[in-house]
């Protein structure tokens, strides 16, 4: 079954955690950043998902690609029930995402 849409999943008792796992460079250029979210930096993400109870989590990075689906690969190896948010925090990269 596939999981709820993103904005589906808040304001009830299985609310997941959101985890921004953008680079540094691309979090210090960014005005944007999601009220909710934790910050964890990819490389910071094997230990983080040790040293919490695995959960529901929604990743997100810039664009959805690389960083977040690595960084999922990683939680759902510890258990988690990660998934990468589509279209990232940018909704998207042009010409490479067909994103509405």
């Amino acid at each position: 079954m596939p999981p709820k849409p993103f904005n589906a999943r808040f304001g009830s008792a299985d609310t997941p955690l959101v985890l921004d796992v953008r680079r540094q460079p691309r979090f210090d250029e960014s005005p944007r950043l999601l009220a909710c979210a934790q910050r964890c930096a990819l490389e910071e993400v094997a230990a983080f998902a040790i040293s919490h109870a695995p959960r529901a989590a929604n990743v997100y990075c810039v664009y959805g690609h690389n960083v977040s689906k690595e960084a999922v690969v990683t939680l759902r190896a510890a258990g988690w029930d990660a998934h990468r948010v589509a279209g990232g925090l940018e909704g998207g990269q042009d010409g490479e995402d067909d994103v509405p």
